[in-house]
């Protein structure tokens, strides 16, 4: 992936809006981004890793906070690049979610995180932060923590490459150098060679399997065949087989003759069965015989009893038409119990009917009254209500001047305590320039110190090389009264370099906080003089000390005045909008009352003459319901089918009564003359039965039962 251009705008370090021109720098070789510490140069690694996969470039950068703190509110934060991947030209645009003014209103907006990828030519490729990355990562064939691995690694990062783990050094150099289809091939042989194996020694495992489940039977001599093959580890699979084959031969033999013994036990069985078969039907003959016998005793005397009790049943016929006679007597009434139960329904219906006009009466006679005191209290109150809307459009006015003079003073207190955090940091800054100064001063001192020393001992070092009478290598002299001395502690030239560098270290330290004490003094005056034209264009006079603690006290006590000013203009406007919303109801209500007072006037008149109406119906339904009434036997229909279904009911029992009766006396003697037929044929039967010793059949059938079943376990066994 070579960038070719990359523009970033209020990200990270950079406020503004940033564009750097890549493809200046060739398309090979090696090209240097250097600066002082905080200048932004992994800024720009950050970037182009954030505009690929949504990530900076390492661990230490949370996603949230990319949006620059140094940054207009109005600017918009975000990264783009233009870049060619294998000959292919992409363009991505990225930013993250962040918080801006709205563009509509007042108020801040969440501006939500997005993404583009499109060909240079404007084919769209993918949208969606998400959707993005992904694209991405299957265009280059690496995700965001290879990438940073191999082509862009940020600081601190490049020894996880070389700690990472074998299996995560192969994953990336198989994308690096594409040889990711040789490992597909290998693993996949590598799968079927073991898959080959496996079945080798399942099929294996299932003939050793079958061979040890093989006997034959003990003691047998391809009993001894099979445990000798089975001790064989070498034996062939096909004699085995053979072996096997013999012994399902001898067994068959075997069974088929424990066949033919069973076959012949099984017919003896069934014979003997069908003689016990005989010998018990006969037993049972001679015991219903018994029985039918002993039951006949009883049943004569019960014919005789049940024959007195149907001829009483019968004598009872002739009031069985008494009965039919009087429930259809009362029956042939029954339509005139429905004409006065109608009757009398109707009465009902319009007594209730008058009591409901007399109590509507009632009703609309209080609701006039009602609607003509509400009609006269709502033009009361509108006539109090008067002009309210020419109030209310002044107090929206006044609203709108203590608007803008508590926006003014929260602006201003605002102002000023960024003028207390200034002053605040001006303060610290001043604190560090002058520890900054004063760790430079004695830097310089110790270097100058430790220089003198280190070129004295230079000095002595040669001074000791010197001989009387020769020539000094400095100044030519032949006599060297005073020579150079060493001294005990000098500093060797190691030590006078680290000197040196902590003396420039702590001059360019005094420097950039002397540089950063001017930029907020300026910053600091700028917004005091801004401070003081709002301050007395706000409260009428000047302020004493911006800075302060009793200004923003001032500003303070301003803005709960304006707020309370405002407190009660906004209860007097929504006190006005509830009187204009009462008046436009009172106007409202007013026709409707007129017209609900006339309403109320006709409903009574019609309510009088209903009243009137009714009565008189119920007079003259009333007479005909006792004309009607007086010429039926019971007061209500219901009464009279009750009599009905009594009728009805001891015309059944009575029928029920005499035909269970000769029911009853019919039964008895049919039971009495079948029990004699079945006695004389069961007798016939045992005349002609020959006599059986059922006892010794018995054993005879157990005997060969078990003879059976032995033979059947032998066949089984085998």
């Amino acid at each position: 992936m070579r960038p070719i251009n990359l523009t970033i705008s209020a990200f990270c370090s950079y406020a503004g809006k940033t564009e750097i021109d890549l493809s200046k720098f060739g398309k090979s070789g090696l090209y240097l981004i250097t600066g002082d510490t905080g200048a932004g140069k992994t800024t720009i690694f950050d970037a182009i890793t954030y505009a690929l996969y949504g990530e900076t470039s390492g661990d230490f950068r949370d996603v949230a906070s990319l949006r620059s703190k140094y940054a207009e509110p109005t600017t918009e934060t975000y990264v783009e690049m233009d870049f060619v991947y294998r000959d292919k030209s992409y363009h991505i645009r990225r930013n993250p979610e962040y918080v801006r003014p709205a563009k509509r209103g007042s108020g801040m907006s969440r501006e939500r995180q997005n993404a583009l990828l499109t060909y240079l030519d404007g084919d769209v490729i993918a949208t969606g932060s998400n959707d993005v990355t992904k694209a991405v990562i299957e265009i280059m064939g690496i995700d965001k923590n290879q990438f940073t691995q191999i082509a862009m690694i940020a600081q601190g990062d490049f020894r996880k490459l070389l700690l990472s783990s074998t299996k995560e050094r192969g994953d990336i150099f198989r994308k690096i150098f594409n040889t990711k289809i040789y490992w597909d091939i290998q693993e996949r042989l590598k799968n079927e060679s073991a898959k080959l194996k496996n079945d080798h020694n399942k099929l294996k495992a299932s003939i050793v399997q079958y061979m040890n489940g093989t006997v034959a039977k003990a003691g047998s001599e391809q009993a001894a065949k099979l445990a000798q093959m089975k001790a064989d580890e070498n034996v062939l699979t096909a004699n085995f087989v053979d072996a096997v084959r013999d012994i399902i031969d001898c067994d068959k033999a075997e069974n088929d003759s424990l066949a033919a013994r069973k076959n012949s036990c099984d017919q003896q069985l069934a014979e003997i069965n069908q003689v016990i078969g005989k010998a018990e039907a006969i037993i049972k003959d001679r015991q219903d015989v018994e029985n039918m016998t002993a039951q006949l005793k009883d049943l004569i005397p019960k014919l005789a009893i049940l024959e007195t009790a149907k001829n009483d049943a019968l004598s009872q016929k002739p009031k069985l038409e008494e009965l039919a006679l009087a429930a259809e007597k009362l029956r042939n009434q029954l339509p005139q119990y429905a004409e006065a139960e109608s009757l009398r329904k109707t009465c009902v219906s319009r007594q209730e009917a008058l009591q409901t006009a007399e109590k509507d009466l009632q009703k609309y006679q209080n609701q006039q009254q009602r609607i003509k005191a509400n009609l006269a209290e709502a033009k009361e109150k509108l006539d109090k209500i008067g002009n309210v809307e020419a109030e209310k459009v002044a107090l929206e006015n006044r609203e709108s001047e203590l608007d803008q003079l508590l926006t003014t003073a929260q602006n201003l207190f605002k102002g000023l305590k960024s003028l207390a955090n200034n002053l605040q940091e001006q303060q610290k800054l001043h604190i560090q320039y002058q520890k900054a100064q004063a760790e430079k001063d004695e830097a310089e001192r110790l270097y100058s110190q430790m220089e003198n020393s280190y070129f004295n001992e230079q000095a002595g070092i040669l001074a000791e090389k010197l001989i009387p009478g020769k020539k000094c290598p400095v100044c030519g002299s032949l006599e060297h009264p005073q020579p150079a001395q060493k001294t005990a502690a000098a500093p060797d030239k190691a030590q006078l370099e680290a000197a040196k560098a902590d003396k420039e270290n702590k001059h360019e330290l005094f420097v950039a906080k002397g540089n950063e004490c001017n930029a907020l003094q300026g910053k600091i005056a700028v917004l005091k003089e801004r401070l003081a034209v709002e301050y007395e264009k706000l409260l009428g006079k000047p302020a004493a000390d911006l800075g302060d603690a009793e200004a923003m006290a001032e500003v303070t006590a301003f803005g709960k005045n304006i707020r309370s000013q405002k407190n009660k203009n906004e209860a007097e406007i929504t006190a006005c909008k509830d009187k204009i919303k009462a008046k436009t109801r009172l106007e409202e209500s007013i026709p409707d009352l007129e017209k609900s007072a006339e309403t109320a006037a006709a409903a009574i008149s019609g309510t009088e003459n209903q009243i009137v109406k009714l009565q008189t119906e119920l007079e003259n339904y009333s007479q005909k319901l006792d004309d009607l009434q007086s010429k039926l036997e019971y007061a209500a229909e219901a009464d009279a089918k009750a009599k009905i279904k009594s009728l009805e009911t001891e015309k059944s029992d009575l029928a029920n009564l005499i035909e269970q009766a000769e029911q009853a006396f019919g039964e008895c003697r049919d039971d009495i003359k079948e029990k004699q037929t079945a006695i004389a044929t069961l007798n016939k039967r045992l005349d002609k039965a020959e006599m059986i010793n059922i006892d010794e059949a018995y054993q005879k059938r157990d005997d060969l039962q078990a003879a059976s079943e032995g033979l059947e376990a032998e066949s089984k066994a085998i």
